[in-house]
């Protein structure tokens, strides 16, 4: 046979193992070592494979977090701008100002407060409503990725509140004065001349320390007052303020001269029925006249005191009972 037709016996040359075969294992043959050294590199062929995993999840996990951090504060998804609305006599910046500083800082040191993503509306609303008692309602609205939107509702004043003003002396005691809306909540001083429309409410042995942002008087209770003044007002006889007494009865005072006595409850229907009575009755015409009528008592039921004579001495004033026919 011709020599180029010979088939040559081909030397087959062991395959150099790579990096990758060393340390996961590639193609076995048989081995000749001992059990003892296979033992030793199964178990160090087991640690290079965990070494390996653990490197390379540590920079997977350094990667992502490097990534979120970056992203994160990207200007794209930041707040940049706050558009304040609803306001009338807040100031603006004021409340701007106050919005920027709840955005700094980090939550986990992390994720911006000023990311819209992580953006803590409910702790910005809470902070503006017990920075700005004027406030009534506040709602965080977003509007895109970088700006938002302050939605304030102001309160409306409906009374006027005042004590004497705290750490005065008793020779000269000044009066302090704030007002109050329709649900009792005390939120701003109240400038002289500026309050003339509203009903003025006096507190006895009561400074005025710790006012504002407190509450007046329950809310069905003062409701319930100002509908009776607006009634007293309508028959003619003029409400002139009233005066929470120490027992928590309140004194209501009239233009007409004397004041009335009431207890504090959510429902004056029946008293103003009593009172009406009271002043229709025969009494009067009989045995005094009502202008010597200082005080009319309507806490007990279905009887109205009258007090009348001097206000400013017991012993010549004179209490007498109506008893009012239901």
């Amino acid at each position: 046979m011709p020599r180029k037709f010979q088939k040559r016996n081909k030397v087959r040359r062991p395959r150099r193992r790579g990096f990758l075969q060393k340390l996961f294992g590639g193609r076995k043959r048989k081995s000749t070592l001992k059990p003892s050294d296979l033992r030793r590199r199964k178990e160090i062929r087991r640690r290079n494979v965990l070494i390996f995993k653990t490197v390379f999840t540590t920079i997977l996990l350094l990667g992502i977090v490097a990534l979120l951090y970056f992203g994160l504060r990207l200007d794209a998804v930041n707040i940049h701008a706050v558009d304040i609305r609803g306001v009338e006599s807040l100031d603006e910046e004021k409340v701007r100002e106050s919005v920027f500083d709840e955005l700094e800082g980090n939550r986990l040191y992390l994720f911006p407060n000023s990311n819209t993503f992580s953006l803590p509306v409910r702790k910005i609303e809470s902070t503006l409503s017990e920075e700005f008692l004027r406030a009534e309602d506040i709602n965080v609205l977003r509007k895109g990725f970088d700006e938002l939107i302050v939605v304030i509702n102001e309160r409306e004043p409906a009374v006027v509140f005042c004590a004497e003003r705290s750490g005065s002396s008793e020779s000269g005691s000044e009066e302090e004065c704030f007002l109050a809306d329709n649900s009792g909540v005390i939120y701003t001083e109240a400038v002289n001349g500026t309050w003339d429309q509203f009903e003025v409410i006096r507190f006895n042995n009561e400074d005025s320390s710790g006012a504002l942002g407190g509450v007046l008087i329950e809310e069905e209770v003062l409701n319930a007052l100002l509908e009776f003044s607006e009634n007293l007002n309508e028959e003619g006889i003029g409400a002139n303020g009233m005066i929470i007494l120490e027992d928590e009865s309140i004194e209501m005072i009239t233009e007409s001269g004397y004041s009335i006595l009431v207890n504090r409850k959510t429902d004056y229907s029946d008293d103003m029925i009593r009172l009406f009575s009271a002043l229709d009755a025969e009494v009067f015409d009989n045995k005094i006249s009502l202008e010597e009528v200082y005080e009319f008592d309507l806490r007990f039921g279905r009887k109205i005191f009258y007090r009348y004579g001097e206000e400013s001495s017991v012993e010549e004033s004179a209490e007498d009972p109506i008893e009012v026919e239901e």
